[in-house]
């Protein structure tokens, strides 16, 4: 699928007043799935499917992959399932009712992960998800934290992280993409 048709059918599924990842975080994401064709990606915070859907999106385009999303909400994740659902995409992803560190834990290894956690992506969570992810994330592992612009809980555990080369942290949109590659 074209990245435009891609783009329009996620916008399409959800509604304007959604707390989502932009279209240019969201193609932001597909894109460095694409490039590094991990077989194993990891969301936390899956809220309504938003991210989801891209990283699934790029997982089918390449072929390869399977996406593993949480979040403690019921309501939100029985959204996101309807939404996955409709884009034509949930056999790319599994979703689990639990918090990111349990996930991440039940994974014996991690080639991607997009942090996203809690209503405010406060440090108490978004640190413990980076330390539950560090010893399964093997040399050139990809992890993106959402929201370092907004939050800086988010801003801190990027700070924090060594072992990684750092790229555009104040990326171009509002809320920002802290991006990590392993070392």
């Amino acid at each position: 699928m074209g990245a435009c048709n891609m783009l329009e059918k996620i916008v399409g599924i959800v509604t304007q007043d959604s707390v989502c990842v932009n279209p240019v975080e969201g193609m932001t994401l597909y894109g460095l799935v694409r490039k590094h064709r991990p077989a194993v990606v990891v969301e936390t915070g899956t809220n309504i499917g938003c991210s989801t859907m891209y990283l699934a999106e790029a997982v089918k385009d390449n072929n390869e992959g399977h996406v593993y999303t949480a979040d403690t909400s019921i309501k939100l994740l029985k959204d996101a399932r309807t939404n996955i659902d409709r884009a034509g995409l949930i056999e790319y992803v599994t979703i689990r009712n639990s918090t990111g560190v349990a996930m991440i834990e039940s994974l014996e290894r991690v080639d991607f992960a997009f942090l996203d956690s809690g209503e405010h992506h406060e440090y108490e969570i978004v640190k413990p998800e980076y330390e539950a992810l560090v010893p399964k994330m093997p040399s050139g592992s990809v992890l993106v934290m959402h929201d370092p612009n907004w939050f800086a809980s988010v801003r801190r555990v990027y700070d924090e992280a060594e072992g990684w080369v750092k790229i555009n942290y104040q990326y171009p949109t509002e809320r920002g993409l802290g991006i990590l590659i392993k070392q």
